[in-house]
């Protein structure tokens, strides 16, 4: 059966905490404003793909030296380091990022300068309705106005003014 679970992260940093769904499960870190998470402290490169799902309801975890943090397992958190020196965490030349690849019932942190992501898998959130759109009313193109020439001349307000009814002359 599929896991309809989907990547979430919560982030919190020096402007709050926040939620996110990323957009097709990856996500990016680095010094680049398009990231999924950006940050300007460390010694991350412009982006990096930390997450990305795998075939099968498998994700890759390609760790970075700079992002500290570990995976919880039973309620207690299991720092990288610990898992580098288990081979869970596996670099295949020096200098590239540890490889693990890991189901989605592993939840964690990684944590760069004052920035810490917690990620785990949830139910995607209920869609959010968006309010229709108002109908555009077209309104009639104005029509020239008309005179009744015959009431156009008349003068209603000559008994207010004058006190008594005068007649118009030809």
């Amino acid at each position: 059966v599929a896991d309809k679970r989907m990547l979430k992260l919560n982030i919190e940093d020096t402007s709050g905490r926040r939620e996110i769904f990323p957009n097709a499960g990856i996500m990016t870190i680095g010094k680049a404003d398009y990231n999924t998470i950006s940050v300007q402290t460390g010694n991350l490169p412009r982006i990096h793909t930390l997450l990305e799902p795998e075939q099968g309801n498998k994700y890759i975890l390609r760790l970075l030296p700079e992002i500290k943090g570990g995976v919880e397992v039973k309620g207690s958190v299991i720092p990288f380091s610990t898992l580098i020196e288990r081979n869970l965490l596996k670099q295949e030349k020096a200098g590239e990022p540890f490889v693990w690849v890991f189901d989605r019932n592993v939840s964690g942190v990684f944590t760069v300068g004052s920035t810490e992501v917690y990620f785990s898998f949830a139910e995607p959130p209920a869609e959010i309705l968006k309010p229709k759109p108002k109908p555009v009313v077209v309104k009639p193109k104005p029509k020239p106005s008309v005179y009744n020439w015959k009431c156009f001349a008349s003068r209603p307000h000559e008994m207010v003014s004058f006190h008594e009814e005068r007649k118009e002359d030809n």
